[in-house]
C-alpha cells in the first residue's frame, strides 16, 4: 500500500483539549482523510467549551469531563470514556496525541490488536507544569517508559524531542514538524485600529497559549524600554488574568492590548498584520529549552519577522532563513528590547526572507512523513484476520 492510499482504514484519534485551538491535530487528520483513511478524531469537552467550528471535513467525538476543577478527576472521566468509544469503535490503528492519552490508546489497542501511535508534541516529562513537582512527575515517567516502547510509531515535532525520546525511552521517532499549511496572501485584520496603535509605532505580538515559561511577562515588561512599540498579545491560558494585571500596573500599559484568542483557520490575518512576533521562552524545564514552538512558523508563514530564543532548534531556523534576531535565554528586558527594535528596523529584509521560507516550510511538504509512517502501519496490519469488521 502507497502513502497515498489509505484504503479506508480505520484511525482513531485521541487528544486531551476541546479541539478548537489544536492546528496539528486538525492537520494530521485531514491530510490522512484526503490519503484515504477513515479517521475520526476524539477529544474533550466541559459544559463550558464553545462548539465547535470550522472542523465539519474532520468527523470527531468530544467526550465530557465534568465540572471538577481536579485535572486528576478530569483525566479520570476522559480516559474511562476514551477507552469506551475506543473499544465501541476498533480502530486498526489508534494515534494517541501526547503522554495524557496514551494509557487508553495503548489498552484499546492492547485488547483489539489495533496499531498504537505516539504522537509527542512535548517532551512530557519536562514540562514547565511538573517541574519542582518530584511525585507528580514520576508518576508521568512511569508511563512513559512503561507504554513508549510499546508503540508500534513514534511522532514528535523535532529533532531534539527525538533524542530524548530515543535515548530514554528507546523509541526511533518520525520528526513531523508542525508546519502551517501553505496559504496566499491575506488581507491583515485591523488590529491597529482595534488596539489604537499607530502607524508611527511598531506593531509587535505574542499568539498562542499563556502558559508558564513561555517569556509573555518579559514581553510585558520590554514594552517599558519601547516607547515607540505597541504589545498586542492574543490566546488564552491559565496565565492570561495574571498578565493582564501585570500589563495594568506596568507603566507602558496605554501599549499593551490584549485580544481573545482566534481559531488557527482565521489567524494569519491576525499574525499578517503586525510587524515583529515574539516567543520569548525561559528556562522552565527541558521541554521549552527543546522546543520548536508552532508560533515560530505562523510568524514565518505571514512574513513577520520574529524574535526569539535562541534555544538549539529555534536558533536552527532562524539562522538558516534568516527570519529574525535572538535573543540568549535569560538576558535582560533592555537586550529583548534592543532585539525588537533590531528586527523592526530590518523588517523589510527579513520579511522578505520569511516569504522565501514559507514557500519550503509547508505542512504540504511535511506531511509525507505522516503519510509514509502510516503506509507502514497499513502494510503490517493488512492481513485478513487484523481487518476492522466495525
Amino acid at each position: 500500500m502507497n502513502a497515498r492510499n489509505g484504503g479506508g482504514i480505520a484511525v482513531d484519534m485521541v487528544v486531551y483539549n476541546d479541539l478548537r485551538h489544536d492546528a496539528r491535530v486538525f492537520k494530521e487528520a485531514t491530510s490522512l482523510i484526503a490519503a484515504g483513511y477513515d479517521v475520526r478524531v476524539i477529544g474533550m469537552e466541559t459544559p463550558r467549551t464553545a462548539p465547535l467550528i470550522g472542523w465539519e471535513e474532520v468527523p470527531f467525538e468530544r467526550l465530557p469531563v465534568g465540572t471538577s476543577d481536579s485535572l486528576r478527576i478530569r483525566y479520570a472521566c476522559f480516559w474511562r470514556r476514551a477507552f469506551g468509544a475506543l473499544m465501541k469503535r476498533r480502530a486498526r490503528i489508534i494515534h494517541a496525541h501526547d503522554l495524557d492519552t496514551l494509557f487508553p490508546a495503548w489498552l484499546a489497542a492492547s485488547l483489539t490488536r489495533a496499531l498504537l501511535v505516539h504522537d509527542a508534541h512535548e517532551l512530557w516529562v519536562e514540562l514547565p507544569s511538573l517541574v519542582g513537582r518530584p511525585v507528580v512527575r514520576a508518576a508521568w515517567q512511569g508511563f512513559a517508559k512503561t507504554l513508549i516502547p510499546r508503540c508500534d510509531a513514534v511522532i514528535t515535532v523535532c529533532e531534539g524531542i527525538a533524542e530524548e525520546l530515543r535515548s530514554r525511552y528507546g523509541a526511533s521517532a518520525v520528526v513531523l514538524r508542525n508546519l502551517p499549511k501553505k496559504i496566499g496572501p491575506v488581507e491583515p485584520a485591523p488590529i491597529r485600529e482595534m488596539t489604537g496603535c499607530p502607524l508611527s509605532r511598531v506593531l509587535v505580538l505574542y499568539q498562542g497559549g499563556f502558559l508558564p515559561g513561555l517569556g509573555i511577562e518579559r514581553a510585558i515588561d520590554a514594552m517599558t524600554f519601547l516607547p515607540d512599540a505597541h504589545l498586542v498579545l492574543i490566546g488564552a491560558g491559565p496565565l492570561r488574568e495574571t498578565m493582564e494585571r501585570r500589563a495594568a500596573a506596568s507603566p507602558a500599559r496605554e501599549r499593551i492590548s490584549f485580544l481573545d484568542a482566534v481559531p488557527f483557520r482565521d489567524l494569519p490575518p491576525y499574525t499578517a498584520a503586525c510587524d515583529v512576533g515574539l516567543f520569548l521562552g525561559e528556562s522552565a524545564g527541558l521541554n521549552l529549552q527543546l522546543a520548536l514552538p508552532n508560533k515560530l512558523f505562523e510568524y514565518i508563514a505571514a512574513g513577520v519577522p520574529v524574535v526569539a530564543t535562541g534555544w538549539p532548534e529555534i536558533r536552527r531556523v532562524v539562522r538558516e532563513y534568516d527570519v529574525g534576531v535572538l535573543v540568549e535565554p535569560g538576558c535582560d528586558l533592555e537586550a529583548v528590547a534592543n532585539a525588537i527594535r533590531t528586527a523592526a528596523s530590518h523588517r523589510e529584509r527579513l520579511s522578505a526572507n520569511c516569504v522565501k521560507a514559507a514557500r519550503e516550510l509547508t505542512w504540504e511538504r511535511e506531511s509525507g512523513r505522516l503519510l509514509e509512517v502510516y503506509a507502514r502501519l497499513s502494510a503490517r496490519n493488512s492481513s485478513p484476520e487484523n481487518t476492522n469488521d466495525g
